[in-house]
């Protein structure tokens, strides 16, 4: 093989060789071996760009119709980047070209509020309709159930805290049955047992204290019963324990108590009887006068105010019965010798 000082210059090809020394591995005992290579070879272990001009194609370009969107750096002959950006301003909008259009202004020549509806735009006349006032609302709340109603501005909400009415269950008690045994619907009410049966006669039996004037009853008829107690029944009289109408006792029930001494001295022919009384004790709120009665022998007794219908009055002379156990209205009456007398004890006892 000739040595060559120089070789001519050319534009290498993939299918050029190229003059290259084979490298043995480390796990072998082989010796270098020279060898020839193609640019293709060479090619194929190296990773990067593409060489410029071993593809076909040579120039990239990007265009758009209109003119919303402005294209750059187009086209692309060697490595670079397309740029697209946005043209325009807020007041545009995009048509269907793809160009920029300024929005219209609305067409209207005047503008009118009546009537009611909807707004409407009609040859140039914008008309708003005047909003309608509704009529005053009224709040109602009857009823306990059912939903709410307006009706005629009248707006009533039932009262659904209250419990509703009616009955809501039957419980059947003893010798008693029910159905439905929910007792809702309509409800039959049975007897069972042998509680049950008719009523053939009602008897007129007499108690401790009352008796009937009537006889029993096997059909129909009224029962009559009055009391039994012996004794008059009258304003002076009570149904004591023993059956009997009988008079007050006065020993040991209260009473209002007028107590005095009394000195009577009678008179002569042709005066009256002179009485000194010496007041001892007076808890009835009353002033006493006396006086000679029809004969000096008679002396009478009277209140500044009349003892009333329900009082009932004792009277003492000188002993410890009553003289009198009687209602009186103004005056009291006791009867004496119609010789003068010292000392002489009264007392008068109301029991109200």
């Amino acid at each position: 093989m000739a040595i060559a000082q120089q070789y001519p210059l050319g534009t290498p090809k993939l299918n050029d060789l190229i003059i290259g020394t084979s490298m043995p591995t480390i796990d072998t005992d082989d010796m270098p071996v020279t060898k020839n290579f193609s640019v293709s070879d060479v090619i194929s272990l190296i990773e990067f760009e593409p060489i410029p001009g071993t593809g076909t194609v040579r120039s990239v370009g990007l265009y758009i119709d209109g003119d919303a969107v402005a294209v750059s750096n187009s086209p692309i002959t060697s490595i670079g980047t397309l740029d697209v950006s946005w043209t325009g301003d807020s007041w545009q909008y995009i048509n269907g070209e793809g160009n920029l259009t300024t929005f219209p202004d609305i067409p209207f020549t005047s503008l009118t509020t009546t009537g009611t509806g909807a707004a409407t735009l009609t040859a140039g006349v914008l008309n708003i309709p005047t909003p309608q006032i509704p009529d005053a609302i009224t709040l109602t709340t009857t009823g306990t159930s059912g939903p709410a109603t307006l009706i005629e501005s009248v707006l009533n909400i039932p009262d659904y805290t209250q419990p509703p009415g009616g009955v809501t269950s039957i419980i059947a008690g003893t010798n008693v049955t029910i159905s439905p045994q929910s007792g809702l619907g309509d409800v039959t009410i049975n007897a069972t047992g042998t509680g049950g049966g008719t009523v053939t006669s009602v008897g007129a039996a007499n108690g401790d204290f009352v008796s009937s004037t009537s006889s029993d009853i096997i059909t129909s008829g009224d029962l009559t019963y009055d009391l039994s107690a012996t004794g008059t029944a009258d304003a002076t009289t009570f149904l004591r324990g023993d059956n009997t109408w009988a008079a007050p006792v006065f020993d040991g029930l209260p009473y209002l108590s007028y107590v005095a001494s009394l000195d009577i001295v009678v008179a002569t022919q042709g005066q009256t009887n002179t009485y000194v009384v010496t007041e001892l004790y007076n808890t009835t709120n009353k002033t006493f006068t006396f006086a000679a009665g029809q004969s000096n022998s008679v002396t009478e007794v009277t209140p500044n105010t009349s003892f009333t219908d329900f009082d009932k009055v004792a009277f003492f002379v000188n002993g410890p019965d009553p003289a009198y156990n009687i209602d009186y209205a103004n005056t009291i009456a006791f009867q004496h010798s119609s010789s003068s007398i010292s000392n002489l004890y009264l007392e008068i006892r109301v029991y109200p």
